[in-house]
């Protein structure tokens, strides 16, 4: 993580987080914004007092300007397509509310004008704490409204010397502990991100070979069979069982056994695409998922490509291992099943192919051989 700018160096990682912290996000923004919009509108109560003729001006300003904008952006939250601008939502939230405080300053008369500037320190509290704005947007706003009452209290309405600073004092410090407020929150929310990232990555990967386990294999399957159903699409599921292993373990050992699961399964990560899983179901038994491939002539030929590269990893040792697979071909026309519905046929298929060794087979939903054969390289 990048420190000062507060942001994951993986892209992906950046795209991830963004989306979770928006989805957290999401039920106290709708908060701070209904209760930005109720204090917005009982304030009015106070103009009737302070500023006398001028409250049907700063009524318009409220009720004509502000609190519409905010609550057409409270009623954005709602819709899904919006959600991914949930920060541009909040961040325009706090800059109405910010620029309505300041077209007031503009135009109230002493000594009224000298109390509205609290309203700022109020809106920049909201634009550092309430509305779930990360560090960058946050201390650009509040930089914004800074600036923004320099220019209406030294150019367009003047405030006395005394009264200047004192306000500016109040409004740098709120913004400069708002700084260090936002700053902290964030870093703390990214730091819980990759922690969970980091945890979730430890429960669904397999210990020795780096790929994903059992559990996670078949949940992914399991998502990918309803996800491919709707869509009219198709998937393939494969078992992997590597023939001699057990020669391996008892000619070198089980530490070379160990480092040669792992040699296959960053082998199969190698070889097939990413949009493709790649998993170790247990033992000497991998499974791989195969998403949207329609042709049995390229599985066929992914398994040749993987043989080929597994052959050429065992070149110098002595004691060397073919692999069988047997696979389970999904259409999705077909009546959908669940994870273990397509394991137990991907199992049965692969029994019929450990008959014949260094072989491949294929069914499909209804258990009906598609292809039986020698994997070619």
């Amino acid at each position: 993580m990048d420190l000062f700018n507060l942001s994951f160096k993986d892209p992906g990682v950046e795209r991830k987080f963004c989306e979770e912290y928006a989805r957290t996000s999401l039920p106290i923004v709708r908060f701070a914004l209904l209760f930005g919009i109720f204090l917005y509108s009982i304030f009015a109560l106070l103009d009737a007092v302070i500023v006398g003729t001028l409250k049907t001006v700063i009524w318009m300003i409220r009720f004509g300007f502000v609190v519409p904008i905010a609550f057409t952006l409270f009623l954005l939250t709602f819709l899904k397509p919006f959600h991914k601008h949930l920060q541009t939502i909040s961040s325009l939230a706090a800059l109405i509310g910010g620029f309505g405080i300041l077209a007031m300053l503009a135009i109230i008369k002493p000594p009224s004008m000298y109390l509205y500037s609290q309203g700022l320190t109020l809106v920049l509290f909201f634009n550092f704490a309430l509305l779930r704005l990360r560090f960058s947007y946050a201390s650009i706003n509040g930089l914004l409204l800074l600036i923004g009452f320099q220019i209406v209290s030294l150019k367009i309405n003047p405030l006395p010397k005394a009264v200047f600073i004192n306000n500016n004092f109040f409004l740098v410090s709120t913004y400069a502990g708002g700084l260090f407020v936002s700053y902290v929150m964030e870093k703390l929310e990214r730091e819980n991100f990759l922690n969970t990232l980091v945890l979730k990555k430890f429960a669904e990967t397999d210990g020795l070979t780096g790929i994903m386990n059992r559990n996670s294999l078949l949940s992914t399957l399991r998502i990918e069979s309803q996800r491919v159903g709707k869509k009219g699409e198709s998937l393939v599921f494969c078992m992997i069982d590597l023939d001699n292993f057990k020669e391996i373990n008892d000619y070198f050992g089980h530490l070379k056994g160990d480092e040669h699961l792992r040699n296959f399964g960053q082998i199969l990560s190698k070889k097939f695409r990413t949009t493709d899983y790649v998993g170790r179901v247990g033992g000497d038994e991998f499974g791989v998922i195969l998403v949207g491939l329609s042709d049995i002539e390229r599985v066929i030929d992914a398994f040749g490509d993987v043989r080929k590269e597994y052959f050429r990893s065992q070149a110098d040792s002595a004691t060397k291992s073919s692999f069988s697979v047997g696979c389970v071909f999904f259409n999705s026309f077909e009546a959908p099943q669940d994870e273990f519905f397509f394991y137990s046929l991907a199992d049965l298929a692969l029994s019929k192919a450990k008959k014949k060794k260094d072989s491949i087979c294929i069914v499909d939903q209804r258990n009906n051989c598609l292809y039986l054969g020698e994997i070619k390289t």
